[in-house]
């Protein structure tokens, strides 16, 4: 199953189960249709794939594709949002392959409660969440 939202800045995808090509092709089809409404406007994409199946070879052809089309077309930053080591394996292989990969980061759902948050600051503000922050006023373990 996969679901294609059009929100502010941009688009929420959400993919959940085991996603055949032919699904896949559906789910193509409507980027095809959403994306070229932002004319050409830099967007980002939140996009939850914490239930979803590692893709068959079919499927990953047409999300790869679905990538590349969202990158040429104005995609700036991406954010992946999974529960399971295979997926995220899976997805930056695609990422490096399409060469979003400088633009898309993971979060681990089952390691990080402020998993929607922290992939919302990376999207709006462009802060990593894969970064470790200093607390505010600490600075190399002092006080400033």
């Amino acid at each position: 199953m996969y679901k294609i939202e059009k929100i502010e800045f941009g688009l929420r995808l959400e993919f959940k189960g085991a996603i055949s090509g032919k699904e896949m092709a559906g789910w193509y089809r409507g980027i095809e249709e959403i994306v070229p409404t932002f004319k050409g406007s830099p967007f980002h994409v939140f996009v939850d794939m914490r239930t979803l199946i590692p893709l068959r070879d079919d499927a990953r052809e047409i999300i790869t594709k679905g990538q590349r089309f969202c990158q040429k077309n104005g995609m700036v930053r991406s954010i992946v949002i999974t529960a399971s080591p295979v997926i995220s394996m899976q997805f930056k292989s695609i990422a490096f392959n399409t060469t979003i990969a400088t633009g898309e980061r993971y979060i681990d759902a089952t390691s990080r409660t402020d998993w929607e948050e922290a992939g919302m600051a990376w999207l709006l503000e462009g802060i990593d969440p894969t970064q470790k922050v200093a607390p505010v006023g600490l600075s190399d373990d002092k006080i400033v």
